[in-house]
């Protein structure tokens, strides 16, 4: 084998030792095979394709573009009432949401936490105690696998899930928070 050369803290290159370059290329495999993994999942689509009709329409807290996706459905026909999660931070995202709290086919409500466990959570109690067997959910796209995988866990009815717009400069950082969310709600937070 050719030897390899690696740069020392004093700015010179020096011969580096078998193991170094081991542990550089296995290091360079797994970050390949997390940014391969993290962009199938939160950067392919898995979205599903719309019902005709269903009980409600949902939107997740967390981007403004998802408020406006939730509102077209429900103009389009899809659900005759409106959910919102308006979380502590759901008037700062978008201050459209009090205003649309305040209409009679809109339901809002507060998870406890705020976090995809805890909406799941209140969804599955409001569609106990409304009787809805079906929901379309509105979220960011890169938050769809995670947060069906969440929702199933609490939810027992029919679910589609539908994707928002998001911003491209947001993608990187979603795809870290994603990937270590993930990693919790299939490890240390599998409940509802």
């Amino acid at each position: 084998t050719s030897p390899c050369l690696c740069l020392s803290s004093s700015g010179c290159f020096r011969c580096c030792s078998p193991a170094a370059t081991d542990v550089r290329a296995a290091l360079a495999l797994a970050f390949a095979a997390w940014l391969a993994t993290a962009s199938y999942l939160f950067l392919v689509p898995h979205d599903d394709a719309l019902p005709r009709r269903a009980d409600a329409v949902v939107v997740l807290s967390g981007s403004k573009q998802r408020l406006p996706v939730g509102l077209r459905l429900v103009s389009d026909g899809v659900a005759p009432v409106l959910v919102l999660s308006a979380g502590p931070e759901a008037e700062e995202i978008d201050p459209r949401i009090a205003a649309q709290c305040a209409r009679r086919v809109r339901v809002c409500f507060e998870a406890e936490p705020s976090s995809t466990r805890g909406e799941a959570r209140s969804i599955a109690r409001l569609a106990r105690r409304r009787g809805w067997d079906e929901l379309v959910v509105v979220t960011s796209g890169f938050h769809v696998f995670r947060a069906r995988r969440v929702l199933e866990r609490c939810y027992r009815g029919r679910l589609w899930l539908t994707d928002a717009p998001v911003d491209a400069w947001w993608l990187p950082w979603a795809l870290v928070t994603e990937s270590a969310k993930l990693a919790l709600a299939e490890t240390t937070r599998r409940g509802c």
